[in-house]
């Protein structure tokens, strides 16, 4: 497992080049959160990212999938994940945290459950992220959801990250 999550850990580190945003009531931006991380499960299992993306509210610009919701920037993309072979991965980059990021992950762990992942329980990133991991029992998909909570810091504003990486066709 240990294979699966420093490779995630370097493409998190990577991928979010987060900017602060105020802080928004709970409601629009954990719903649009959510929508996204439907999304990424759609992707997942064959879904266009196109038609995923569009239908949770993102547009895109230029190669990228972006949207608004409680005043935090979204967006949505799909990288490569080679932690798993002919892996991918689907990333979700919220520039602030959720103001609910607890209720989130809460709700990420119970359907987590239900759709047969195991919690690997919290870890911190190489870049002070607090994260859950789940993770299927033959090791194809893997779910993280990470709070970076150092405001105020350039290389490191607080946001909060999605990750769904799986296994290649």
């Amino acid at each position: 497992m240990l294979k699966i999550a420093a490779p995630l850990l370097a493409l998190l580190v990577l991928v979010t080049a987060p900017t602060a945003v105020a802080q928004a009531p709970v409601g629009p931006a954990e719903a649009l959160a959510w929508r996204s991380f439907q999304a990424c499960i759609a992707i997942s299992k064959g879904a266009t990212l196109a038609k995923a993306a569009t239908e949770a509210g993102y547009r895109q610009e230029g190669d990228k999938w972006l949207a608004v919701a409680g005043e935090r920037g979204f967006m949505l993309e799909i990288v490569p994940f080679p932690a798993l072979p002919g892996g991918k991965g689907c990333v979700v980059v919220v520039r602030a945290p959720l103001s609910d990021h607890q209720g989130f992950a809460k709700r990420l762990d119970d359907w987590a459950a239900k759709d047969g992942f195991t919690a690997l329980g919290p870890r911190t990133s190489p870049a002070g992220g607090q994260m859950l991991q789940f993770v299927t029992e033959d090791e194809s998909r893997l779910l993280v959801l990470a709070l970076f909570p150092e405001p105020g810091s350039e290389q490191q504003p607080s946001r909060t990250s999605l990750f769904v990486g799986w296994r290649g066709q």
